[in-house]
């Protein structure tokens, strides 16, 4: 299975991530782990095309769109890159990509 995973935190750290990276569980497992910040919690991953750009939305109301080769190719075990810059007390709460412009 080849492809990419994005990954975002609520504090707007990502990453991209290979599918080969990602092991099948079995049935009674807990997931697999995809990044090293365990105190902060990550909002759910997109499998992506290489031809989408990814969307951020924060609840303080900030948005940012993203293409998919801006956001680094990296482990499961690294924290990421920041992606979106959130003012104060604020958290990303949505990540959804769309196809690039005339596609």
């Amino acid at each position: 299975m080849k492809g990419n995973i994005v990954v975002v935190d609520e504090d707007g750290y990502g990453k991209r991530i290979s599918t080969d990276e990602i092991r099948r569980t079995s049935r009674g497992v807990k997931g697999v782990k995809v990044t090293n910040r365990a105190d902060v919690g990550v909002i759910p991953t997109l499998v992506v095309k290489e031809s989408d750009d990814v969307l951020i939305f924060s609840d303080g109301g900030n948005v940012a769109k993203i293409p998919l080769d801006d956001i680094p190719l990296q482990g499961r075990n690294t924290r990421g890159v920041k992606l979106i810059e959130l003012e104060e007390d604020s958290k990303v709460k949505e990540v959804m990509t769309i196809p690039k412009d005339g596609e």
